[in-house]
């Protein structure tokens, strides 16, 4: 997650072609998934890569049963 911002950015600006701002809006968001990851982790007893793992796993299902997939 510590070096996730290029990446990001980088996807969001050449693949999905959003604007430097959407794709810098994105970046700001790790904090926020970071801070969620560890608080997870700490009150399920887990690693945060185990609470990572879990969140994605998480978004993924989430997003298989979004309309038209």
């Amino acid at each position: 997650m510590v070096s996730a911002g290029g990446v990001i950015h980088a996807t969001a600006v050449e693949l999905h072609g959003e604007t430097s701002e959407q794709a810098a809006a994105r970046v700001r968001g790790i904090g926020d998934t970071l801070a969620r990851v560890l608080r997870e982790a700490t009150r399920a007893g887990v690693t945060p890569a185990a609470a990572a793992r879990a969140l994605a796993r998480r978004r993924l299902d989430t997003a298989g049963r979004a309309p038209g997939r």
